[in-house]
């Protein structure tokens, strides 16, 4: 209620029956019969000030008129509310009767209260009156936002700036991006100059930005909507151009600064932008990070790469100094520069440093503070930034949606998609495929449905919160195996994504570490998981148990599935009974957050019907209502079910991703699904358009009130095409957008749903294929092989045979460290107050291409302390930045667990190292370490004893500009002060594109630690 205005209204009183009392704020005037009084809402438990909710107090000297009040008992009464220079005074029926001055820290919001358990409400007659302007001049029609006193606006703008800060300008960055494409380019330039550069208004550079809404409805679509980007509107043409049959599109940055350099570099202006950058003053480390990642995307769109690199340095040296804990759009700087830097040769070192600082070093310890969506965008491009440092024929394929026997799914929901999360995306190595960070629930789904008796086995990465797993039935199971180094003693599992048990294992599985080998069976409709070939769980599944297997992978994991196949005896059904089963198992309500369990669930299973709630409070509001099969309708096919329709009053209506199809007596409409809350595309939620031309059969649907209806909805190519009771009704093209997630329908707040016999019947194969025909069925080991033609060069130097020639090996370290057998080259390393390394420095360099082998024997180590390492490492040094070394290891770990573990040295800016590590568990005390370069990428790789199968444990990509000449070293460090690591080399042999004689150098430490 605003000075100068009047609030009136009729409530009907009916002692201890009827009454309402008016509020505003949280201060309530309760029209007590012997004058008014005054309460003050609280917060009930959390009330800090101790008043009891059912609070009085009298104010005699504000009180007017007679006592008792003028309340017409058993009949309607007029209030009026008036505030005048905020002065508020109360009439009931045309006599005051109360008035008071409001306290400036009223909000004066009005409302109605109420003793719910006393009294019920009856209000009529609700009017607002006010001194308000008759009409408003062109120049405030053409921006609401004009100040009434521009002047005075301008002058304040330095306080308005210091009290607001700039806590909640990012939220607007979206905003600013659609208004500037509005724009001629001369109106966006100023318009964009005055928002991202320091001003009247504000202090600081904007660098924040947003991401465009993941696969928009076809209507919001339209480049004059702003709502996406024109990368979005192109691609989806591009998919429609072509017949594709689903692509992806959506979750892409946009950032109103980068926007600006954009303009200006049409406009031939970027000279004028980079002096108002370079006068900037900078008050803060913040401020002052900002001005030099704008400068550094300057000249970046001016291609004077030579001068990014310094700028990058110091960026990099204020962005170890961030909190932890601080939001991600104080982190923007750094992520623009690096997202714009990598994709130069020059200055990608550089930017995967950044990258690897606020990805590796931030966001994966455990950074709870920061924004979701733009975690997963971060991983995403430190992911993709690695790719970029391979030559284009070396990078893995992206894996389009559909490949081979597997098709890409994500199970999406209005939160990832109206924020913007990015797509789903994989990529396929030989034998293997990797999961960027991606949108949500991201999938893999195999193209066969599946029962009877079968077996899938793989490998799978990261055990723990960002684990990949094998979905057989609805059903995954997770070990928990923290990467510090214990033993794995509880599992999870899980039935799509939601927690159904918990297990404790006895005896638990030895440290499994970074890799461990799943096995799935299913036999007589039991189904056991295996982990590292230990049965972990077993359960009986129903005749009609959910027939998709898929691989899994969340939203923030960056993981790898390798060498999986599915074996056995399979039995493949023709069509899916969707609604056999007791519960809804395969059907998904998360779209907007609805429940399908516990008190007054969204979506449940009664008997043999759906049923979907009808939510009376929610009548009007446009509540949409989702519930959704898990598996899309990815081949030819139908589904086909039956609904029951009563009108007004219980309705249902089919869905096809964001398509919903309105069936109204009068014919199909079409609706278009929101992201609700989320949603910034500006389309209403009770949205519904009329497409005359698809419409087919009679002028009125053949719908039967007060009875059993039957629909189908049928798939074939990019057409869908939906039959009511044996009639066609509805015909159109399905845009490549289209994800084709098959769903049930309906307004929550209108009508409630009962649906029963659902079948769904899909074109899809019918045999299961033999393993030479499964694309992930290999194991990337096996195809690490070096060129026979290129890597001709081979150096063994095997120390069973003696001590080797100096110029082949110089044996650093204490000589009675060192000790030739005939069964090779002893090592003894004691430990002591410092740490103590023993390195065997090869006295070749090795060009090109190249296979690095050890066989060992006779591993024995002691456990190290903090700080220390225990164990035999083969080591290549780069030149090279940022890896600097690579490494593949055999250890102890602090906890005393044996492993096997890839190792990678990464040189900062700054000249500190940072040391990866990849572990497995492994405790075989002889066996071979292997490193293979071939290309941008070193392979790590370790096998048994005698055996010429390797096993994969990582490959770390190094670039296609790393040195060509690396020199090969052993070290063998004890890490325990009392304690002692020895082993045995027998031969280390080099193949390589040419192996030169080099003399040896001394040694490095290794990070000085």
């Amino acid at each position: 209620l605003h000075d100068g205005e009047t609030l009136e209204y009729e409530f009907y009183y009916k002692p201890k029956a009827l009454h309402v009392h008016p509020v505003l704020d949280r201060l309530v005037f309760l029209l007590r019969p012997d004058g008014v009084r005054l309460r003050w809402l609280t917060d009930g438990e959390n009330e800090w000030t101790g008043l009891p909710l059912d609070n009085e107090v009298q104010e005699p000297d504000h009180r007017q008129g007679p006592s008792p009040l003028p309340l017409r008992a058993g009949g309607w009464n007029r209030i009026r509310l008036t505030l005048k220079d905020g002065m508020l005074r109360l009439s009931l029926n045309g006599t005051l009767i109360y008035e008071r001055p409001m306290e400036r820290e009223n909000n004066r919001l009005f409302g109605f209260y109420h003793d719910k358990s006393r009294e019920a409400v009856r209000v009529r007659r609700v009017l607002l009156r006010g001194d308000w302007p008759e009409r408003l001049e062109a120049e405030r029609i053409a921006d609401w936002f004009v100040p009434a006193d521009p002047q005075r606006y301008q002058a304040l703008g330095p306080s308005r700036a210091d009290l607001i800060g700039e806590s909640l300008v990012p939220l607007v960055a979206y905003d600013v991006w659609r208004q500037a494409r509005r724009l001629t380019p001369e109106q966006r330039y100023r318009f964009l100059f005055d928002w991202v550069v320091p001003g009247n208004d504000h202090r600081i550079i904007r660098l924040y930005g947003d991401f465009t809404p993941t696969d928009p409805p076809a209507s919001a679509a339209d480049p004059a909507r702003a709502a996406v980007s024109a990368a979005t509107v192109t691609a989806a043409n591009a998919a429609a151009t072509v017949g594709g049959r689903r692509v992806q599109v959506g979750g892409e940055l946009v950032v109103p600064a980068l926007e600006l350099i954009a303009t200006a570099t049409e406009l031939n202006r970027l000279g004028e932008l980079n002096k108002a950058i370079q006068e900037a003053k900078t008050s803060s480390p913040s401020a002052q990070r900002s001005r030099l990642a704008m400068l550094a995307l300057i000249r970046i769109a001016q291609g004077r790469l030579n001068e990014v690199n310094p700028l990058m340095k110091e960026l990099y040296s204020l962005l170890v100094q961030v909190p932890k804990h601080a939001p991600a759009d104080q982190r923007w700087p750094e992520f623009l520069v690096a997202r714009e830097a990598v994709r130069h040769t020059e200055t990608r070192s550089l930017a995967l440093t950044l990258l690897d600082e606020l990805v590796s070093d931030q966001i994966n310890t455990q950074w709870p503070d920061v924004d979701p969506i733009w975690k997963r965008h971060a991983r995403r491009l430190f992911s993709l930034a690695q790719q970029w440092a391979m030559s284009e024929d070396e990078r893995p394929q992206p894996v389009p949606l559909s490949l081979g026997n597997w098709d890409v799914v994500t199970h999406v929901n209005a939160f990832t998609r109206g924020r913007g999360a990015p797509p789903a995306a994989w990529v396929l190595w030989p034998g293997q495929v990797d999961h960027l960070a991606g949108h949500r629930e991201d999938y893999l789904y195999f193209k066969v449905p599946l029962r009877g008796d079968f077996e899938v086995t793989c490998e799978l990465q990261s055990p723990g919160p960002f684990a990949t797993h094998v979905m057989v039935a609805g059903l995954s199971v997770q070990p928990d195996s923290p990467w510090s180094g214990a033993p794995t003693r509880n599992f999870i599992v899980h039935r799509f994504r939601r927690e159904i048990k918990k297990g404790l294992l006895e005896p638990p599985i030895p440290y499994i570490g970074r890799w461990y080998r799943c096995r799935v069976a299913v036999r007589d409709e039991a189904c056991t998981f295996f982990v590292n070939d230990r049965q972990v769980y077993q359960t009986q599944l129903p005749r009609e148990h959910d027939p998709w297997v898929a691989l899994h992978a969340g939203a923030s994991a960056y993981n790898t599935v390798r060498n999986v196949r599915i074996t056995g005896r399979p039995t493949i059904p023709d069509e899916l009974r969707l609604t056999a089963l007791p519960d809804l198992t395969g059907w998904l309500a998360h779209y907007y957050d609805e429940k399908l369990d516990g008190n007054e669930p969204d979506w449940r299973k009664l008997g043999d019907e759906i049923i979907g709630r009808r939510r009376e409070e929610l009548a009007g509001t446009g509540r949409q209502s989702l519930l959704q099969y898990h598996r899309p309708m990815l081949e030819d096919g139908w589904i086909e079910y039956r609904f029951y329709y009563q009108p007004g009053e219980q309705m249902v209506h089919p869905a096809l991703d964001r398509l919903v199809f309105l069936l109204e007596p009068d014919g199909v409409r079409l609706h278009w699904l929101t992201d609700g809350r989320y949603d910034r595309t500006g389309i209403a939620p009770n949205n519904a358009v009329d497409e005359p031309q698809c419409r087919r059969g009679p002028d009125r649907l053949p719908l039967q009130p007060d009875a059993w209806n039957q629909m189908r909805l049928t798939v074939v190519g990019d057409t869908v095409t939906l039959t009511l009771n044996g009639k066609r009704i509805y015909e159109r093209p399905i845009e490549p957008t289209n994800q084709r997630m098959f769903g049930l329908f309906h307004y929550a707040g209108e009508t409630m749903v009962r649906v029963r016999d659902v079948v769904y019947r899909g074109d899809w194969p019918r045999r299961l294929p033999p393993l030479d025909k499964q694309i992930l069925a290999t194991d990337p080991a096996d195809r690490l092989q070096l060129d026979p033609a290129r890597a001709t060069a081979e150096l063994t130097i095997d120390f069973r045979k003696g001590r080797p020639a100096a110029k082949q090996i110089d044996l650093q370290g204490k000589r009675h460290w060192y000790q030739f057998t005939s069964d090779g080259l002893q090592i003894t390393v004691p430990g002591g107050k410092k740490p103590q390394s023993a390195h065997a420095v090869a006295g070749v360099g090795v060009k090109g291409d190249f296979e690095l082998t050890i066989d060992f024997d006779r591993f024995r180590a002691d456990k190290p302390v903090k700080g220390r390492l225990s164990g035999l490492v083969l080591l290549a040094k780069l030149d090279h930045r940022p890896v600097a070394q690579v490494a593949v290891q055999r250890r102890v770990i602090q906890t005393g667990q044996h492993v096997i573990a890839a190792g990678w040295g990464l040189l900062r800016p700054d000249g500190k190292w940072r040391y990866r590590g990849f572990p497995i568990g492994w405790t075989a005390t002889s066996g071979r370490l292997r490193l293979v370069r071939m290309g941008s990428v070193v392979y790590h790789l370790f096998a048994e004893t005698g055996s010429d199968s390797f096993r994969l444990i990582r490959r770390t990509v190094i670039g296609r500009d790393a040195p060509a000449v690396v020199r090969p070293e052993i070290i063998v460090w004890a890490g325990h002060p009392k304690g002692t690591t020895r082993v045995v080399i027998r031969r280390l042999t080099v193949r390589a594109e040419a192996i030169l004689e080099q003399p040896p150098k001394p040694a490095a430490k290794a990070g000085g630690k």
